[in-house]
Formats: C-alpha cells, sequence, structure tokens
C-alpha cells in the first residue's frame, strides 16, 4: 500500500527519523523495508539494510575499542609484570 511508503519515507524528516528509529530499536526494520522492497525498489531494500549492518557494526567497534582500551590501561603487559612485582 502506498500509504506505508508515506508514513515512513514520505519527507526528509520522516525518512531520517525512520532511519534513527530503525537502529535504536523504536521500530522493526521489516515495517520501514517492507514498503521499499514493494513499493520502491528492492535495491533500496539493500540499502537500508546495508545502512543497518555499518550502524551495528560501527557501534560494536566502538564498544569493543573501548573494552580493549579499558583493560589495557588497568592490566600491564606480561612482560612487565616481571619487572614490576608488588
Amino acid at each position: 500500500e502506498q500509504s506505508e511508503v508515506q508514513l515512513w519515507w514520505g519527507t526528509l524528516d520522516r525518512s531520517m527519523l525512520t532511519l534513527f528509529e530503525s537502529i535504536t530499536g523504536g521500530l522493526s526494520w521489516d515495517e520501514a523495508v517492507r514498503p521499499l522492497h514493494h513499493h520502491v525498489s528492492p535495491v533500496m531494500a539493500y540499502v537500508f539494510c546495508a545502512y543497518i549492518a555499518f550502524c551495528l557494526f560501527a557501534v560494536l567497534n566502538v564498544v569493543a575499542a573501548s573494552a580493549a582500551l579499558k583493560r589495557s590501561v588497568s592490566e600491564p603487559y606480561p612482560s612487565q609484570r616481571r619487572w614490576n612485582k608488588k
């Protein structure tokens, strides 16, 4: 139905909100991608999925880097433990 396309993707503001809601869990990805696939173009559905994948991997990368940085600051290297016995 064309109204679904208008609902989720009708204006630039609404499209941005749909993208934000999709990555933050406020909207099911299927609800947002189905109108793109059926009424606009299947290619747009793939672009949407690539956007979601990119955002998820970016967040996972930041979380993993943060955890690694925290661990590296709190624990010395094994070679340093040998010399810094307390």
